[in-house]
């Protein structure tokens, strides 16, 4: 009778414990703490017999901790189990990619939108690996599959931006910036990418104004990204606003000492300012990091 009572007992703790493993691994993942939630969701695989589903969450959480290796592997084993699981084959591409195995990567994007062909988030993801190849008309054929499903998906509106400008198309670029703008202005706060992309291609219009414009706006709806603040203080030089081009740039060297693009804009910033020992140790700065940095990172 002993042995038969602790054996029901056990029952609902295995489940307390399985239920308490999912929730604190959900937390973790909602605050962004991605390496807690993996070790959580990785736990909770362990503790609760059965659910299988878990090993997506697993994976999704080991991608965001930037371990693509341990994503992959997770991945693999949820595939086993369901071949034609299109949110699996999705994410397993994308960490293929990470990993630098292209032509895996679009296999498998391309067996996620065989699975789902309603779901346009591999036919995002393929967009973008074409553009990153290069492959800017087929870029392009995606990013419109993708709005054909999805006509607010802002992300792509930006990134047709960049595919029409590698294609030297400027005034459909700027139509595809303005469209995705007309989406995030209100709706999406935290979105800065299409206003730094709108900012840069407007410097090389030679629109310095209106450059910085979209730049600061960017900066303001993120501040911790260094390019922001290096397109804001590079339009402001332009319009030889020393000292405010001097702020944003050092900002943006703070954030991201390895750019070398805000280094050298910097350098000519100080010695337009008279600050020649600072532009000179800028100068330096430029050339190490220039020396060490990868030609495409």
């Amino acid at each position: 009778m002993r042995i038969g009572f602790l054996l029901v007992l056990a029952v609902p703790l295995a489940g307390q414990e399985c239920a308490s493993e999912i929730e604190h691994a959900r937390q973790a993942y909602h605050q962004k703490d991605y390496t807690l939630a993996a070790r959580r969701f990785e736990r909770a695989v362990v503790v609760c017999p059965g659910r299988g589903g878990l090993l997506l969450d697993l994976a999704k959480a080991q991608f965001m901790a930037q371990q693509p290796q341990a994503a992959d592997r997770t991945l693999a084993e949820l595939l086993k189990l369901e071949p034609r699981n299109a949110a699996a084959l999705k994410l397993k591409g994308d960490a293929q990619y990470l990993m630098g195995n292209a032509v895996e990567a679009e296999r498998l994007l391309l067996g996620a939108i065989e699975a789902d062909p309603k779901n346009p988030e591999p036919r995002y993801a393929l967009g973008r690996i074409y553009y990153q190849q290069v492959r800017l008309q087929q870029s392009l054929e995606q990013f419109r599959k993708v709005l054909g499903l999805d006509p607010r998906s802002y992300r792509t509106y930006d990134n047709m931006g960049l595919a029409f400008e590698g294609l030297t198309d400027i005034p459909r670029a700027l139509e595809s910036y303005e469209k995705a703008l007309a989406i995030v202005h209100k709706d999406h706060p935290e979105y800065d990418s299409v206003y730094a992309n709108m900012a840069d291609l407007l410097y090389r219009q030679s629109d310095y104004k209106r450059s910085f414009q979209y730049a600061a706006e960017a900066a303001n709806r993120n501040p911790n990204s260094a390019r922001n603040f290096f397109l804001t203080g590079r339009a402001l030089a332009r319009m030889e606003r020393w000292e405010l081009a001097e702020k944003w740039l050092k900002q943006a060297v703070l954030l991201d000492p390895s750019l070398p693009a805000a280094r050298y804009q910097l350098a000519q910033v100080f010695r337009s300012l008279g600050k020649i020992d600072e532009a000179e140790r800028e100068l330096q700065a430029f050339e190490s990091v220039s020396t060490g940095r990868p030609a495409r990172p």
